[in-house]
């Protein structure tokens, strides 16, 4: 990091903002947070389990519609710019890219981290942070359009029709494949992002994405 930044504020104390005035302050750089303090009131709402579903099926037996209801299927937002001269952003404020694999924390963290390391190097902090957005993105596509649950629904037909060693080392390696990316450790894999599109082709499908897309 150059030694010619000294002083650094900070706008902000969420996951990417307390973490990255932490890592500059163990680097001898002097950090003032900018926050006033205010959280917004705890809201889980991206998705319901199963069992809740009656639930809320009862307590609204009588409800009626009142006004229109807006759908909106397309969470990602990333900034046109990253940086400036004396000003960078990092976590949601950068970029957010889906709740659909939780990758909110993971990518602030990244940030916080990988901007502490380039702070002298602005643009190629950017551009790093460019390519996780473009993975993860076309990571949750799959999900998204259908593939990855024509994907599932394919390698049970194939384990179900020939049951076996093979088959099932094929599912736990592509298992283990997916899990790794969708977790943050090897999104940016050229080789899974490979192996994805190769078998999400269709003539490789056994059940159509559109049928299985999320709307």
């Amino acid at each position: 990091m150059s030694k010619r930044i000294q002083t650094v504020g900070m706008i902000g104390s969420g996951p990417s903002g307390a973490t990255l005035a932490a890592l500059l302050a163990m680097r001898g750089v002097e950090v003032t947070i900018f926050d006033d303090g205010r959280r917004p009131d705890l809201i889980v709402g991206e998705s319901l389990i199963p069992t809740i579903v009656p639930v809320l099926a009862e307590a609204g037996r009588h409800r009626r519609r009142v006004t229109d209801v807006a759908t909106y299927t397309n969470y990602q937002l990333v900034s046109d710019r990253g940086h400036g001269p004396g000003w960078v952003m990092s976590g949601d404020a950068f970029g957010f890219v889906d709740p659909m694999l939780s990758p909110g924390m993971w990518l602030a963290l990244h940030s916080a981290e990988l901007l502490s390391e380039r702070l002298d190097d602005l643009a190629g902090y950017e551009r790093e942070m460019r390519a996780e957005f473009r993975s993860w993105m076309q990571l949750i596509e799959y999900f998204y359009d259908g593939r990855m649950f024509a994907l599932y629904h394919t390698g049970i037909h194939w384990e179900r029709k020939y049951p076996g060693k093979i088959s099932q080392f094929m599912h736990r390696y592509f298992d283990h494949t997916i899990a790794c990316m969708a977790s943050g450790a090897t999104t940016r894999s050229r080789y899974g992002h490979g192996l994805l599109r190769f078998m999400a082709q269709p003539g490789m499908l056994d059940a159509s994405p559109a049928e299985l897309a999320i709307r």
